[in-house]
């Protein structure tokens, strides 16, 4: 009896070393990947998106690296790269990532066809890792806001919602670098643009403004429609 207790405490305890051992081999396995900051964040998304394939990640890395460089000047996934290509933007170095989070087996990537016969990959995660010690508060808080603003938009949504964007819109060719600072120069532009408008109007010297002749009066068709019926 005493016997059967001892292997008993034994088979238990050594359950547990298995169990430590294993935590502290996955938490090893974040702390070798090269881009630490940018395979954490896409450690976040796979695990708290809803529905999460390739062409998805890469709309929300963007605009998450978009709005908050917006915000604090810098991009929250470190410095990836993003340029212009034919879904939108589209980052190589999120690509090196998910290779190298699949080869540590952090995550397992599976490619499907779809009933178009178009490729496409689903993301599942292998173990549990220590993602947020990369991730400050106000950095997991952000990341949680672009979730909730954008996470439950169809793909199609994404890329027009990301076409927008200065850093798209000011780059000209496919292949191009998209810059972060193009938001600064399209502001520039619009403050422009507002100021020639302004120095026009100081120099009209038209008749003076009837609010039937304006695009936003909602009696413009009926106004037009009498005038049609006149003639």
């Amino acid at each position: 009896m005493f016997r059967t207790i001892i292997s008993i405490e034994l088979t238990f305890k050594e359950c547990i070393y298995k169990i430590i051992n294993k935590n502290r081999r996955e938490s090893t396995k974040m702390s070798l990947l090269i881009n630490k900051k940018l395979c954490s964040i896409i450690y976040f998304l796979i695990k708290k998106s809803k529905f999460l394939g390739k062409t998805k990640l890469i709309k929300l890395l963007y605009l998450a690296d978009y709005e908050f460089y917006k915000n604090y000047n810098r991009e929250i996934s470190g410095t990836t790269v993003y340029i212009k290509w034919d879904y939108g933007p589209y980052s190589p170095d999120i690509e090196e990532c998910l290779f190298d989070m699949a080869g540590l087996q952090i995550i397992k990537i599976k490619k499907r066809t779809s009933l178009k016969m178009r490729d496409y990959y689903s993301f599942n995660l292998l173990g549990s890792h220590d993602y947020e010690k990369n991730l400050d508060s106000n950095e997991l808080e952000f990341m949680e806001f672009i979730l909730s603003k954008y996470d439950h938009l169809e793909i199609e949504d994404l890329k027009r919602i990301a076409y927008k964007t200065p850093p798209m819109l000011y780059a000209q060719n496919k292949g191009d670098l998209l810059d972060f600072d193009a938001n600064n120069l399209f502001i520039s532009d619009k403050l422009k643009n507002l100021g020639k408008k302004i120095e026009s109007l100081k120099n009209y010297d038209g008749p003076p403004y009837d609010s039937k002749y304006s695009l936003g009066n909602d009696e413009l068709m009926e106004y037009q429609c009498e005038l049609a019926k006149e003639k």
